[in-house]
């Protein structure tokens, strides 16, 4: 832990390697970020080369492990997914589908899912500064409101996306 403030680095408990880009991303994203919460990245493919009982061995609560579980199970189910956020009191997760995609969707997957983690950790400290959230708002809406717009940013959480979308377009260019 990086003074009592922020973890400065995630940590990659499964077994297995998972990609070096996506690593320094991912923690040179986090060092910036100074998330408050612990940051826990797993791939797809090395939590489905792991048991189950070695996955719940992993985490400390089994509600932790069935969600893990049950995220993981989405991925490898969805072709077209790349990527998941668990948010919890006191950690972040992110699962991302590393089997046969690049380094560097790997990473912008990875990024995209920490603005997840920013959002969660920020929703009442910076959205509650009426100005910023006013700012926020409006630019969301421009984007949403372009005719190329993700079809993510149309649905409830619309917003939780188009903002994950800023923080991995910012981690962009750290790398």
């Amino acid at each position: 832990r990086k003074g009592l403030l922020a973890f400065d680095q995630a940590t990659y408990p499964a077994a297995g390697s998972f990609p070096s880009l996506a690593r320094e991303v991912i923690n040179r994203a986090i060092n910036k970020l100074r998330l408050k919460n612990l940051v826990s990245v797993f791939g797809v493919g090395q939590l489905s080369s792991m048991t189950e009982e070695d996955i719940r061995g992993l985490f400390n609560d089994p509600r932790v492990a069935d969600a893990v579980l049950e995220q993981m199970q989405q991925l490898l189910d969805d072709p077209n997914a790349k990527g998941r956020y668990l948010g919890f009191e006191n950690a972040h997760f992110i699962i991302v589908d590393e089997r046969g995609a690049s380094e560097l969707d790997v990473s912008l997957t990875a990024a995209h899912e920490l603005g997840h983690a920013l959002l969660e950790e920020q929703r009442n400290e910076s959205l509650a500064n009426e100005a910023l959230r006013t700012r926020l708002e409006k630019a969301f809406e421009k984007a949403k409101a372009a005719q190329d717009a993700p079809s993510a940013y149309q649905g409830d959480l619309g917003f939780e996306e188009w903002y994950a979308d800023q923080v991995g377009i910012w981690a962009q260019r750290l790398y």
